[in-house]
């Protein structure tokens, strides 16, 4: 589980990315910071922890923010306008006049990040192998006729299989699956645009 911790004095800000990060089903608890000396005794966690700094709401952390932390530890700096840049190049920036799209993309590769240096699976773990190639077919697209084809299984295997990993991890959505498969390395982004992209066929229909 991550921590997320928000050095954020907007109530809204606060309550936007969080709602941001429910509805893409990744797991984490958060509470806010108070009082900015508690961010530099945080540099020590061993846990996994994001931390989401407003530069102008803190100005007095000026120059004081370690640029070095522990590989279990995100900071993300929140930018409103061309203040606070005393903390952009050392670490990630989101422009809150972004798009949802981007900002989500950029949330996901930070979890995704952090699993990545804990070296551990976690609740990918839950599903069987087999679920796991259901799970890639679906997010690839197909319909559970083509899933049951191209595995040579019957379609009412691939809805049991489907409920199954429904019921597992508590997602029924397309998205929220491709979100889950691609932070526990079931897929790639990658793998998913070449199967979003046109053929050569297609595009001389």
């Amino acid at each position: 589980m991550t921590t997320v911790l928000f050095a954020i004095k907007s109530y809204i800000v606060r309550k936007g990315l969080v709602s941001i990060m429910q509805n893409l089903n990744l797991e984490f608890v958060y509470e806010d910071v108070k009082q900015p000396d508690v961010l530099l005794k945080l540099q020590y966690k061993t846990d996994k922890q994001i931390i989401f700094i407003c530069p102008d709401d803190f100005p007095e952390l000026n120059g004081s923010i370690p640029k070095i932390w522990g590989k279990n530890t995100r900071i993300i700096v929140l930018r409103k306008n061309e203040s606070g840049s005393w903390l952009h190049e050392n670490f990630e920036t989101i422009d809150l006049g972004q798009n949802k799209n981007i900002i989500q993309n950029q949330l996901i590769k930070v979890f995704k990040s952090l699993k990545d240096s804990s070296g551990k699976e976690e609740l990918s773990d839950a599903l069987s192998d087999r679920e796991k190639i259901i799970m890639r077919e679906l997010v690839l697209g197909y319909t559970n006729k083509e899933i049951a084809d191209r595995l040579f299984i019957s379609p009412h295997t691939v809805i049991a299989h489907r409920k199954n990993i429904t019921g597992k991890l508590g997602i029924k959505s397309v998205p929220g699956l491709t979100i889950y498969a691609i932070l526990h390395k079931i897929i790639s982004e990658e793998d998913i645009k070449r199967a979003t992209q046109p053929s050569d066929t297609d595009s001389h229909k």
